[in-house]
């Protein structure tokens, strides 16, 4: 891959192989070739690897010009195979549309927004958490904040809370945009398009970098998987609240609105 040849917005992109952005469709590309964006409309299935190759599959190069994200999201970006885009915190500063994370191996993940009924859903989590939050203390993040973790993962949990003497240890600086630190405790809501077995190694990885609770939400099977250190993973079918035990003392998420 050139240096300088920066992913943008992609729609259709299914593959990353050695560098290489493998495009399987017919469709229209944003990319960035230093400071100058191109749309690149692909006539078949290639490879885009080069500007010279965008300039060969193109029927035209035309100013910059917004396009949407396609359906085949998330994208999955490999470390190895990213040097395409730029450093992480510039990439999600120059797209504040797209929600992006990084796990501790690397790989660059750009998810779909969130439908309505999730977010709903999202909302709900976050309200009840915060409500507790108030009268226990600490401080209730939504899925809009993004963690630095300890072990080099980059991660926007749909819900997180932060114990109010680590969150004050934290300086002002790091506090205002992507603060290293893992939360105490995080909440992921199972969407339709999300992997059972991806999200289940995100929320180990959430425990490996310090977090003290973790509930992995699934409103599709109803049920609630709970991960703590040093603890076998509970699972919970069909319940009607959750309990965050010795962590979140008298907190109680109900899940008549989520199930």
């Amino acid at each position: 891959m050139r240096p300088g040849l920066t992913v943008i917005l992609v729609e259709r992109i299914s593959v990353v192989d050695h560098g290489n952005l493998a495009i399987h469709e017919r469709g229209c590309y944003n990319v960035r070739f230093g400071k100058s964006q191109i749309k690149a409309e692909c006539l078949m299935p290639t490879t885009l690897n080069t500007l010279e190759t965008a300039s060969e599959v193109a029927c035209g190069l035309v100013p910059e010009s917004p396009i949407g994200l396609g359906p085949e999201l998330p994208i999955r970006i490999g470390e190895n195979k990213y040097q395409m885009l730029a450093r992480f915190d510039e990439f999600v500063s120059q797209n504040p549309e797209l929600t992006v994370e990084q796990d501790s191996s690397g790989e660059i993940v750009i998810m779909a927004p969130a439908g309505a009924e999730d977010s709903s859903k999202n909302s709900e989590i976050a309200y009840q958490l915060t409500a507790w939050s108030r009268q226990h203390g600490g401080w209730s993040f939504d899925s809009s904040a993004l963690f630095n973790l300890p072990r080099g993962a980059k991660r926007s949990p749909d819900a997180a809370w932060i114990h109010v003497n680590r969150w004050e240890s934290i300086a002002i600086e790091d506090r205002k945009g992507f603060p290293h630190i893992a939360p105490d405790f995080v909440v992921e809501l199972r969407s339709e398009t999300d992997r059972v077995a991806i999200l289940k190694n995100k929320m180990q990885e959430y425990i490996d970098s310090g977090v003290r609770l973790a509930w992995l939400i699934d409103p599709i099977l109803k049920q609630v998987h709970i991960y703590q250190p040093n603890k076998p993973v509970e699972l919970l079918d069909n319940p009607t609240s959750v309990s965050g035990g010795d962590a979140l003392a008298d907190f109680t998420l109900e899940l008549s609105r989520i199930f």
